[in-house]
This record gives C-alpha cells, sequence and structure tokens, in this order.
C-alpha cells in the first residue's frame, strides 16, 4: 500500500472516530433536560415553569396549649389531623402521652392515654398512617437499658399491652423520638450510644432526649428497617450527624423531608429546627435552617407536620407571646427562655414581592447626622429677620 494511501486511511479512522465521540457527547447534552422535580411525581421543564414561591408564617402559640404552666412537647398529628398526640410533664417526673381532639370550636380538653402511661416515662408517640399503631420510647420495666422504643397496636379502640422494639433497634443507651417512613417500612430515631468503632462508655445522663445535660454522649439520628422479614440493624443517618445533637425526627406525610432538632454551629441559637431532603432511594440532602419564623435563640425542637404537610407543631422553650413574632422589625426575637416548653405552630404560606417603607435604627444612625447639621447651619427666625435689610 502507498504511503499517501495509509495516510488517507488513517485520517479517515481518525475522521470517524472523532465523528463518533461528537455525536456521542452531543447525543449526551441533548437528552439532559433542566427539570424542576420534587423526587417523586413532579418532573416539569425549567422553562415557563409556574414556580411559587413559600414561606413559613411566624409561629404562634398552639391555640389551647397550656403557656409555661406545664411541659407540653413532642407532638404529632394523626393522619386525618383530627387528634394530637403529645406529652405532657416533665422526663424523669413521670412524663405521660395525652391526647386532644379537634372540633370546629377548637382542640378539646387534652386526656391522658391510661391504657400505655405507667410510673415510668412514656415520651415521643408516632402514630401509624392507619392509627392503629402507637410508637413510643420509656424507661419502663423490660428494655435493654435507658429508654427504649416501644409499640402499643390498637384493638376495639384501646390500646394494647405495649411491646418493645427489641436489639435490632434498642441499646443499652437511650432511644428515643420514633419517626415513621411515609411507607411505615421504616424507623427514624434519634440514639446517644457510640458510633461504630468508639469505645463504649458509661451512660451518665440526666434523663432522655437531647433536653439532658451534655454530660454524655452527643445524640445522633438512626434508622431502622421495621417488618418481621427483615433482621437488618440500625444504621446510623451519617449525611445528618454531627459532633452536635441531632434528634426529634420528623417525615413529611409524603416521604420527601426529614425534619429534626439541632444545637449545631450556625443556628440561631440553642436548638434549632432543620430538614432536609429524602430522595426516592432513601438517600439524604443537605440540612436547611427553617429560618427565624420557626426558629429563636431559645430552644425549638419536636417537629411534627399535618397530613397535608403546610403545617408545623413544635415545641419551645421561648417566652410566650399574645401574638405572632414580627420577624420584620428591630429586637422582635425574644432570646429569654420560659421555665417549661409549650406547644407552638405555624404555616407555608404562598408569598409575593412588594415593597414597604421602612426607617429602622440602621437607616435613622444614616439620617440624624444630616438632620444635625441642617439644624446647626439654618439660623432661627428671628436671626432672620434681625438680618434682612430695611
Amino acid at each position: 500500500m502507498k504511503r499517501a494511501t495509509k495516510i488517507q486511511l488513517g485520517i479517515g479512522i481518525v475522521a470517524v472516530v472523532a465523528s463518533c465521540l461528537f455525536l456521542t457527547m452531543l447525543g449526551d447534552r441533548a437528552r439532559q433536560k433542566e427539570l424542576w422535580t420534587d423526587g417523586r411525581a413532579v418532573r416539569v421543564s425549567t422553562l415557563g415553569a409556574p414556580v411559587r414561591e413559600v414561606l413559613w408564617r411566624p409561629a404562634e402559640p398552639l391555640p389551647g396549649a397550656a403557656g409555661g404552666s406545664t411541659d407540653e412537647y413532642e407532638p404529632r398529628y394523626s393522619a386525618d389531623g383530627t387528634t394530637l398526640v403529645f406529652v405532657r410533664g416533665r422526663a424523669g417526673q413521670n412524663a405521660d402521652l395525652f391526647t386532644s381532639r379537634w372540633s370546629p370550636t377548637g382542640w378539646s380538653e387534652p386526656t391522658p392515654i391510661q391504657s400505655v402511661n405507667t410510673p415510668n416515662d412514656e415520651l415521643g408517640p408516632e402514630l401509624s398512617q392507619d392509627g392503629t399503631s402507637l410508637y413510643f420510647y420509656s424507661d419502663r420495666p423490660g428494655g435493654l437499658g435507658g429508654y427504649d422504643l416501644w409499640v402499643s397496636h390498637s384493638s376495639e379502640g384501646q390500646w394494647g399491652t405495649p411491646t418493645n422494639l427489641g436489639p435490632r433497634v434498642n441499646s443499652p443507651w437511650n432511644e428515643y423520638g420514633p419517626a415513621l417512613s411515609a411507607a411505615g417500612d421504616r424507623l427514624y430515631f434519634s440514639s446517644n450510644r457510640p458510633r461504630a468503632g468508639e469505645a463504649a462508655t458509661p451512660d451518665n445522663s440526666w434523663s432522655a432526649t437531647v433536653r439532658e445535660h451534655r454530660t454524655r454522649h452527643d445524640y445522633d439520628l438512626y434508622i431502622a428497617p421495621l417488618g418481621e422479614s427483615t433482621s437488618a440493624n440500625a444504621e446510623g443517618v451519617t449525611a445528618l450527624n454531627t459532633p452536635a445533637d441531632e434528634g426529634a425526627p420528623a417525615v413529611s406525610p409524603a416521604g420527601d423531608f426529614l425534619y429534626f432538632a439541632s444545637d449545631r454551629e450556625g443556628g440561631l441559637g440553642g436548638f434549632d429546627l432543620y430538614r432536609a431532603r429524602i430522595a426516592d432511594n432513601g438517600d439524604v440532602g443537605p440540612p436547611e435552617n427553617l429560618g427565624v419564623a420557626i426558629n429563636s435563640p431559645a430552644n425549638d425542637l419536636d417537629p411534627a407536620l399535618t397530613s397535608d404537610g403546610f403545617r408545623l407543631c413544635f415545641s419551645s422553650d421561648r417566652q410566650m407571646t399574645s401574638g405572632p413574632i414580627d420577624i420584620t422589625g428591630p429586637g422582635s426575637l425574644n432570646t429569654s427562655r420560659a421555665p417549661h416548653y409549650s406547644l407552638w405552630s405555624s404555616a407555608s404560606r404562598e408569598v409575593y414581592r412588594t415593597n414597604e417603607v421602612f426607617i429602622g435604627p440602621s437607616a435613622w444612625s444614616l439620617i440624624w447626622p444630616w438632620v444635625l447639621l441642617l439644624v446647626l447651619t439654618v439660623p432661627p427666625a428671628p436671626a432672620l429677620r434681625a438680618s434682612a435689610p430695611r
């Protein structure tokens, strides 16, 4: 074969390979399409999509809450939104589970769940979607140590004898805050057990939940599969756990977000509420702080959402106010803490942009020197009359 022919053949082969690579890259590029998605059913092109803007309303005390006369925390709504289950009383002092029912006149007077409550603590209620299972945590006898997770099943309208969730979930340390996945096949919770590879140390905790004195191991988030067919143990949610405390998990009704509380750096102070998106494959995305409409410099914990996912209930030891907190004005966030935890609520609302004139301290600090200069340089009216030509 002549040299020129060989060169032409080589050039042809290179051209064909380059063309194939170019077409492959072009095809990949053509197949890429930017979308708005919730990770599930919503898949809409970003071109011309009617995206809405949503914010949380400033939190208000839950109507009918005790308002500081006793501790009320760890709320949970039933799937139909007509029942609220929560804890009344401080951990270590016979805390019990209570229920309240909604009617057009408001929430009813709370009543204790007598068939579940004991002289020990019962805390952290979580109702299954069908309302037939009640998960909670307790330091009652029969557990593995500390506070364990338990479940009670209803029969003919009565809650049955609770059973311990066993060693695949519980440990000799404290487990608290059960939160079911939307499908009910996984359970999120928090524990101060040693992490994998850490040496076991005695648990010198004061009582349950992240409200304990920090003379113990920090709390982390865990997830465990449920069902008799599984033998897998609980695993840490490593994407969210830090050397600070993470606890009080709650899953949105659609199963697309994991809400939790943490005292990590970067918050407003004390414990703040965060949320992280849950992907279809179960992976958890980065956390985002719920912001000043929900959080405060006090402790904000125990998120719970209604079945539509638009209303949030939580507990806080901030001082009670007669109305919503004004988050637009100066000094609006109350930094003092109440002696008790109370229930608060908020709702997400669609918002629109507008302009308002507001002269706050920062604006006045720019204006007042010029006002003072004007006053000092302009002579008073008598002086002007005296200097006028006659």
